[in-house]
């Protein structure tokens, strides 16, 4: 499981594979997609080219409000733009939320 984490001033890095025990407290944020071009990619967040695009407000407000819960890390559930690779980890991470 890779999580987003806040360091501040709208600065953001992904985790390495975190796994079991090694997993610490995360919001989690679901939402409403727009058009492909204008949505914050994996690939985006791995290369560092999202935050010019429409999404990285979602981004920016989901680790605003972690950070005002007192949380470092969040994670942002995106199956519209996940290869299966990537389902597959989100079919996890969710396994271990609901169980």
């Amino acid at each position: 499981m890779r999580l987003l984490q806040h360091h501040g001033a709208d600065q953001f890095s992904l985790t390495e594979d975190l796994n079991g025990a090694d997993i610490p407290k995360y919001a989690m944020l679901s939402h409403t997609w727009g058009k492909d071009t204008e949505e914050v990619t994996f690939e985006d967040m791995r290369n560092g080219t999202g935050k010019g695009k429409l999404g990285n407000n979602k981004i920016r407000f989901c680790g605003e409000h972690a950070r005002q819960d007192g949380l470092r890390y969040f994670h942002i559930v995106s199956p519209a733009s996940l290869s299966l690779a990537q389902n597959l980890h989100i079919h996890t991470g969710f396994s271990l939320f609901f169980f």
